[in-house]
């Protein structure tokens, strides 16, 4: 997601509880595709956002697996698992957020 496109998604009033990224014709993912999912991410959390992924192909969910994003970013099969009513990677995160569950391991 390019930072032109967060930043209009962010600016909506009021801001977005849930933005969900349909990853199917993403099919390369390098840092700074990485950099710009972090930042809007953080920029999510600060708001107390969730960001997750939807249908992302196989290289592209090894990366995020391999850079350890995918604990703290759903990564989901499709857009209407990660438009679902729970996402355990997103339940955690938000209770380390409300220091109610240590350990997590954040980005930032």
């Amino acid at each position: 997601m390019g930072d032109e496109a967060a930043h209009t998604v962010l600016a909506a009033q009021p801001p977005p509880h849930l933005v969900v990224v349909d990853c199917a014709s993403l099919f390369f993912c390098d840092s700074s595709g990485i950099g710009g999912f972090v930042r809007l991410y953080q920029r999510l959390a600060a708001q107390q956002g969730q960001l997750r992924l939807a249908a992302p192909p196989a290289a592209v969910t090894k990366v995020f697996s391999l850079t350890g994003l995918d604990s703290v970013i759903g990564v989901h099969t499709s857009t209407e698992a990660a438009l679902g009513a729970s996402c355990d990677v997103c339940d955690r995160v938000a209770d380390a957020r409300a220091g109610t569950s240590g350990g997590e391991r954040g980005v930032g």
